[in-house]
């Protein structure tokens, strides 16, 4: 007769008991890795859909305060809804599977300022949480956005020109972007600093005269020691201008104006605006966007 050792059938006991525990945990341990593939994914994915709509309600809020006053109602935005709802519902693009605007609301006070409201969903698809039956994960975001304007700073100026610096990058946007009032024939050039030089020898000039709305203007050449500019010479007094009207698509983002005066836009040399009449331009940023909070869109 074979007599077992009880401390061996304790051990081997054990031994099975720690076995067990192990596959538990490393099942357990799987099914974590699994799940925070889908948690990281699917936080990846607000944040990209929170920029979206950010982006969406930038967009919209410009382009609804460069219409028409009569037009300046959120139904005028749905055709771009359809067009935004289809470009990131590409899966390709956005990582989504659908995406909607649920709701778009907008305020436009006697100013002519825009507020915007929009809210999104986004079904995201999971990876590995579909087999438990979780195929799409949906994301609701909001975002609301304002247009505003505001004055250029005037940093320099001599017997021949201003010179404007904005507080911040004028970028091209829907409809006008700049408005100069000045009640003298000016030609006028927008600048972008290069590079880190904290000096103005490093800035870019684009002339942009021939992107205002100044049906009149007409062709001027301005030579000095370096340079011979072809420009076209303004002499309505509020004129705006359009950055999209570059033929040459090479203005997208301005930080620096330069008005040079001339004594006429006329060919016969006659004076239009007598140096005793003259007063200081003023230069506008139009239709920026920026966002803003819920509190901020409820205030009237």
């Amino acid at each position: 007769m074979k007599i077992l050792n009880p401390k061996c059938n304790a051990f081997r006991k054990s031994r099975a008991s720690l076995t067990g525990s192990i596959i538990i945990f490393m099942m357990a341990f799987l099914v974590f890795c699994i799940c925070a593939i889908d948690v990281g994914y699917t936080v990846t994915s607000r944040y990209k859909t929170q920029k979206i709509t950010e982006t969406i309600a930038l967009y919209m809020a410009s382009y609804l305060n460069s219409l028409p006053e009569t037009k300046k109602t959120k139904e005028s935005l749905n055709p771009l809804k359809e067009r935004f709802e289809s470009l990131y519902s590409d899966y390709n693009i956005a990582g989504n599977y659908r995406f909607e605007i649920t709701e778009i609301d907008a305020k436009v006070d006697s100013s002519s300022s825009v507020k915007i409201k929009i809210a999104t969903q986004a079904s995201i698809p999971t990876l590995f949480l579909r087999y438990a039956g979780i195929g799409v994960i949906k994301i609701i975001q909001t975002s609301y956005a304002s247009t505003y304007q505001f004055s250029l700073d005037e940093i320099g100026n001599d017997e021949n020109s201003y010179t404007f610096k904005a507080k911040e990058i004028i970028t091209d946007k829907n409809g006008n972007d700049l408005e100069i009032s000045y009640n003298r024939p000016y030609l006028i050039f927008a600048g972008l600093k290069q590079g880190n030089s904290t000096g103005d020898d490093n800035i870019k000039w684009i002339e942009i005269g021939s992107m205002s709305d100044d049906v009149e203007r007409t062709h001027f050449t301005i030579s000095n020691i370096d340079k011979t500019y072809d420009a076209a010479c303004i002499s309505k007094e509020n004129t705006k201008y359009d950055f999209s009207a570059d033929n040459n698509k090479t203005l997208g983002l301005i930080q620096y104006i330069k008005i040079i005066k001339t004594d006429t836009c006329n060919v016969d040399g006659t004076i239009e605006t007598p140096a005793a009449l003259e007063t200081n331009p003023v230069a506008t940023a139009l239709n920026s966007v920026k966002i803003i909070s819920r509190q901020t869109f409820l205030k009237d």
